[in-house]
């Protein structure tokens, strides 16, 4: 007995030590995501989009594709989360990515981040959830306090010559992904690898251009870092 309790402790902490570290992960991900774009400036943001989808799709699909086909069998889920999650993530991430290359990054990366604290109310506010507490309304006061901070020096032209969109581009992030969150919740039985298949719409949805212009082709890409890119894989291409 003592036997089986050391090894059922065993296991519960090797699951707890793997969660946290895909927490870290998580977290190191989410803070390149701005210094990333920010590299990335010059590409439109739809095609960044398709780009940036497009490479988590195939890496998904070989994983799947690895793993057997009762694991691809797992991109078969009802509409309901399909839809809830191609809209959050794709409306998110063209939020972000404009916003991004319109006002200061750290200023946007800021607003876009209320999205924890908007999590909070909208769990506590949505059906089922949590009683609307007074620690809830302060915590919210005094995240918005501290992003109102942010527009304190800023002189009213500021907003008047385009900067306003990208700031509510930024804020129109946090209402989306926690948003996404708090209604992801009703879904909590659908498997993670659905999202593989919600890159690969996403990446079909680079940009307004007729369907015949990829994101790497587009006319509209003026990056000189993706021009350098296919020219450099041009010159292989000559020489192979």
């Amino acid at each position: 007995m003592e036997a089986e309790t050391t090894i059922l402790q065993q296991l519960q902490q090797k699951r707890t030590f793997k969660a946290t570290a895909i927490g870290i992960a998580a977290i190191l991900f989410w803070a390149g995501l701005a210094l990333l774009t920010v590299t990335a400036r010059g590409i439109p943001p739809f095609e960044l989009l398709a780009l940036s989808f497009g490479v988590a799709f195939l890496a998904g699909v070989i994983v799947l594709a690895a793993r057997g086909r009762q694991a691809l069998v797992r991109l078969r889920q009802p509409p309901g989360p399909w839809l809830t999650a191609f809209a959050a993530i794709f409306l998110y991430h063209a939020l972000y990515f404009y916003a991004l290359t319109t006002v200061p990054p750290a200023e946007a990366g800021l607003i876009a981040y209320l999205w924890p604290l908007l999590i909070v109310l909208f769990a506590a506010v949505g059906p089922g959830g949590e009683r609307l507490r007074l620690n809830h309304l302060g915590g919210a006061i005094l995240g918005l306090l501290g992003t109102a901070v942010l527009f304190v020096d800023h002189p009213p032209e500021t907003f008047v010559s385009g900067a306003a969109a990208g700031y509510t581009a930024a804020f129109g992030c946090a209402v989306i992904w926690s948003g996404y969150s708090v209604v992801n919740r009703h879904f909590a039985n659908v498997p993670s690898e659905m999202l593989i298949g919600v890159c690969g719409a996403v990446t079909i949805t680079d940009e307004t251009e007729r369907a015949q212009f990829s994101a790497v082709w587009s006319p509209h890409n003026r990056s000189p870092a993706l021009k350098n890119l296919l020219d450099l894989a041009a010159a292989t291409g000559r020489s192979a």
